[in-house]
């Protein structure tokens, strides 16, 4: 899903690269179809120009700290019109154990808070930075003096300016006090156009029957550094379930696409012009 500035999306791996599934548009909200077992990445774009903190929960626990997430959890730092692949739950700076498709009972978040309630949400709270102060420079106004002769004519000469030492403003530096640790990642994929197709009404409370499991070890380098908060700039949620589910919901699920055959009125394919072989 997207709004005017960010992405959120959910990826699967598919011949060496990440295929985004495609999205169903339900009651004002966004669904994905997800099948047990099958390992899948979270995709997030940020389409402004400054650079914003992604705090991402899945089944309501931080990816970053496996902890229930809040407005205070830890994120990544994605820079402007940077995109993120987070493919885990990071256990270090250079690991994570790869997100799958699970039974909610079976899935991290049962397993080690021993709620399932949460489970079939993907949630995306994004942050914007505080803004450092411009700097401020101070100096002196130049000073006129007047210099007297014994012929009694006179002249003014005016001195260099006196520039005075620059006075900054606080600039937040890392570890800096109101600071807040986090995980940090720089990434240039871009994420293609999303896709949501519409379903139609249905009154029926959707029935999350999966949740995230606790996936093999995944290398996944990123490096830690200090972001300073300020306001919510969105919060962007996908959810997901398996197939009956959605189906019950009354959402038409796409088949696998076939392979277009050539109609038969054309005759084969182009030749080359006259003369040229």
């Amino acid at each position: 899903m997207q709004n005017n500035q960010f992405e959120l999306a959910v990826a699967i791996p598919r011949d060496g690269r990440s295929v985004k599934i495609r999205e169903y548009g339900q009651n004002n909200l966004t669904f994905v179809e997800g099948k047990k077992g099958q390992p899948y990445s979270i995709q997030f774009r940020n389409n402004s120009p400054n650079r914003v903190m992604a705090i991402i929960s899945v089944d309501g626990v931080d990816v970053v700290d496996g902890k229930p997430a809040t407005v205070e959890s830890r994120g990544y730092i994605v820079g402007g019109y940077a995109s993120a692949e987070i493919k885990g739950w990071r256990t270090s700076t250079s690991e994570v154990r790869q997100f799958f498709f699970e039974d909610k009972h079976g899935s991290y978040s049962a397993t080690t808070t021993g709620e399932a309630v949460n489970c079939g949400i993907i949630e995306c709270k994004v942050f914007a930075e505080k803004a450092k102060p411009l700097p401020v420079v101070t100096w002196a106004l130049p000073t006129v003096i007047r210099e007297e002769h014994h012929h009694h004519h006179h002249h003014d000469t005016i001195r260099t300016p006196v520039w005075g030492s620059q006075t900054y403003g606080s600039i937040c530096a890392a570890g800096a006090a109101g600071s807040s640790e986090t995980v940090a990642s720089v990434f240039c994929n871009s994420l293609a156009a999303e896709t949501v197709k519409c379903a139609s009404v249905q009154e029926a409370a959707p029935e999350f029957n999966l949740g995230t499991g606790w996936g093999a070890a995944m290398t996944d380098c990123v490096s830690l550094t200090s972001f300073d908060k300020a306001y919510e700039m969105a919060s962007l949620a996908v959810y997901y379930t398996n197939t009956d589910a959605l189906q019950k919901m009354g959402i038409v699920l796409d088949k696998e696409v076939a392979v277009m055959s050539l109609p038969q009125g054309f005759g084969g394919f182009c030749q080359p012009p006259k003369g040229i072989r």
